[in-house]
Parts: structure tokens; C-alpha cells; sequence
């Protein structure tokens, strides 16, 4: 019972892990596919093989409840995808996984290549694989990192992942839902991304549309969500409940938003949350924040565009904006100053509705719900 309270807690106060990494041979299937072959691993309905099939069921219930997945395997990578793809017994198949680093690379350095990729911290994974010597090296060298060594028992390795209260998601979201989709869509992005010149082509090709909407039943979980977990662009890293999310929707002085996203390549979601309170001519934002998935791409300029203007339109005259910095969220530093808001503090940002013109990105085709 004190287990599940704390993997609900942890669940509640955003402290859950995001990604599972994981090692491939002796860890998703048994034995070396470089040595034993396709028809010489351990994976079907025979023991030892069968531990490893439910092994991937476990890991596949989390990937539907929004876990990401990803491969740390030194390996030939043709050798490894031909089982992904083609093994008959595999759960997991190639779009389960957000991404991939199968090389002869030491595995700390992968790991952290992999955060880069997934725009993550280290400290939001998880990395599972049966070797010691590698688990050893990952915990010296990212020590932020839970490691997860495999038993030597293969009838014990499908039940691994339950003695880890650090796993689990209590309020599953539309976005949790459809996170791993996401992520194999951020992949496709990527590749278009390559094959522009300039960031403005890369944008325009994107083809960006935004939906600002008011806090609603349907979007409040999602809102609360967002901000117990997000770190990376969180200007105040105020963290709210959906208590909370309600009771500024009920005052007539503060306003909750939505910020969602959709491109060629597909539909993010909820992404972002804007909060805001009106008063005395004043109108100041409490809480802004972007899913990580959406960072760089001038959505953050169209959101302060729309404060702005919402904020003017009902008799304010000085917008406020404030920053507080952390150990994670430096991508979020200089905002207000690239929309020439005047820093009257350390955390403070100041501009005059009356004078100061803040215009929408160029980039994003905005709609606004109330």
C-alpha cells in the first residue's frame, strides 16, 4: 500500500520518468543477435524466450500510457532492426520507438545524445539492460539516471518494472495517449527541417496553425499536467493543480488558456498554457509555458501577441511578464526581451500597451476560442 501511495504521489507531483531506454540483446530478446542469429535468439512461446515476449507486453502497456521508448544497444543496427521489423514474435516494433542509438558507442554518451534528440533531461529516463559493467558505467557517468539492471532469471525480468514507483501516469491525457505518435512525427520534422536552408523556410514548410482556447472540462486535466511537468520553457515553474486550474477559471479577474498545435506532419496536442490575471490597468502573465516537443518554432511570440492583445482590449495599459530562472529552463530566458519588454527587476518585464505593438509570428496561423 505505502508503494502504490508513493508511485501515485510521485505520479501527481510531475516526478514521474518519461523515457524507457533500453539495451536489446539478453534484455528484449535473449542471447546476441550478432552471434545466435534471427532463428537462435530467445523470443516466443517457449521458455526462456516467452519471459522476454512478456517483457515487451509490460513495456508496451506503458508506451499506451504515454511512457516514451528508446533503444541504447551496441549493435550492428541492420542486424537489430532486421528482429524489430521482421521477428514474429516481436511486441515492439520499430514505430514504438521515439528514437535509436544502435552503435559501438560508449553507452553514457548515447544516453545523453538521446536526451539532446528527445529534448529531454537525463533525469526523466530510465535505463534498462542486463549487463553490469554497462549499468555501472551509465551510473558513474550519469548519475541523474535510474539504471535498471536486469535479473539473471529470465521468469523474473517481466515483473521488473514493478517495484519502480517512478513509473506511472494517474491522469492519462489525450496527449499521453498519442505520445508516442508524437514523437515519430518530431522524427519526420527533423528530416524536413534538414533539407531547408534557413529556419524561416524551415517554418513556412512546416505549416504551422495554433488554437489558443479557453480553459475548459476537457482541456484542464492536460493544463495541470503541463504545469507540474514542464521545465524546459516554463517562465515561472509555478505549479498548479486542477483545483487550481478551476479556481482561477472562476475569477473574474484571471484567465486560463490553451495553447494547441498542428502542422503538416500531424496533431501535438495540447502544448502550451498561458495565465493570466487583469487588474487596475495592469494585466500580468502567471504562468507561461511550451511543451518541449514545440520550442523554436515562434509559437512563444504569437502566444504574448494574443495576451497583448486580449489584455488591451479590456482597458490595460502595462503588460507584465516575469522569469524566473532554474537549472532547466535557460530555453526559455530572453523572451520578453526579443519582444522589447523592459526588465524593471531581476525577474520582472515590463511593456506599455500604449505605445508598444507586439505582433504575431509570421510563422503560425493563430485561432482563438473563448
Amino acid at each position: 500500500m505505502g508503494a502504490d501511495i508513493i508511485r501515485y504521489i510521485l505520479s501527481a507531483l510531475g516526478r514521474g520518468k518519461k523515457c524507457i531506454v533500453l539495451d536489446l540483446d539478453n534484455t528484449l530478446w535473449g542471447g546476441i543477435i550478432g552471434e545466435d542469429g534471427m532463428d537462435g535468439i530467445a523470443l516466443g512461446q517457449d521458455y526462456p524466450g516467452s519471459c522476454y515476449v512478456d517483457f515487451q507486453r509490460e513495456l508496451l502497456k506503458l508506451y499506451n500510457r504515454g511512457i516514451i521508448l528508446a533503444i541504447n544497444s551496441k549493435n550492428n543496427e541492420a542486424d537489430a532492426f532486421d528482429v524489430i521489423d521482421n521477428h514474429p514474435y516481436m511486441v515492439l516494433r520499430r514505430q514504438h520507438f521515439a528514437a535509436h542509438a544502435i552503435n559501438w558507442n560508449d553507452k553514457a554518451s548515447n544516453l545523453q545524445a538521446l536526451a539532446d534528440e528527445l529534448n529531454i533531461g537525463v533525469d526523466s529516463m530510465i535505463m534498462i539492460d542486463d549487463n553490469p559493467v554497462e549499468c555501472e558505467l551509465i551510473h558513474q557517468q550519469c548519475p541523474q539516471c535510474l539504471v535498471i539492471q536486469l535479473p539473471v532469471r529470465p521468469y523474473l525480468i517481466p515483473s521488473v518494472l514493478d517495484t519502480y514507483p517512478e513509473i506511472e501516469n494517474i491522469r492519462l491525457t489525450e496527449e499521453d495517449k498519442k505520445k508516442g505518435v508524437m514523437y515519430q512525427q518530431q522524427l519526420e520534422r527533423k528530416k524536413l527541417e534538414s533539407t531547408t536552408s534557413n529556419l524561416g523556410d524551415y517554418l513556412q514548410a512546416l505549416d504551422i496553425n495554433l488554437e489558443i482556447k479557453a480553459a475548459d472540462t476537457f482541456s484542464i486535466p492536460r493544463i495541470a499536467q503541463l504545469t507540474q511537468k514542464t521545465n524546459q520553457f516554463n517562465m515561472t515553474t509555478r505549479r498548479y493543480t486542477e483545483a487550481d486550474i478551476i479556481q482561477f477559471g472562476g475569477s473574474k479577474n484571471s484567465h486560463v488558456y490553451s495553447i494547441s498545435s498542428t502542422d503538416r506532419f500531424g496533431d501535438n496536442g495540447i502544448v502550451g498554457v498561458v495565465i493570466f490575471h487583469l487588474e487596475d490597468e495592469r494585466c500580468t502573465i502567471d504562468t507561461f509555458l511550451l511543451s518541449c516537443r514545440v520550442i523554436g518554432r515562434t509559437i512563444e511570440q504569437s502566444i504574448v501577441a494574443f495576451v497583448a492583445e486580449y489584455a488591451k482590449e479590456n482597458g490595460a495599459k502595462t503588460l507584465i511578464g516575469e522569469f524566473f530562472p532554474t537549472a532547466k529552463n535557460k530555453p526559455a530566458a530572453g523572451v520578453y526581451e526579443k519582444m522589447s519588454f523592459v526588465k524593471i527587476d531581476e525577474n520582472t518585464f515590463v511593456t506599455d500597451l500604449t505605445k508598444q505593438a507586439i505582433e504575431y509570428s509570421p510563422f503560425v496561423v493563430h485561432k482563438i476560442t473563448n
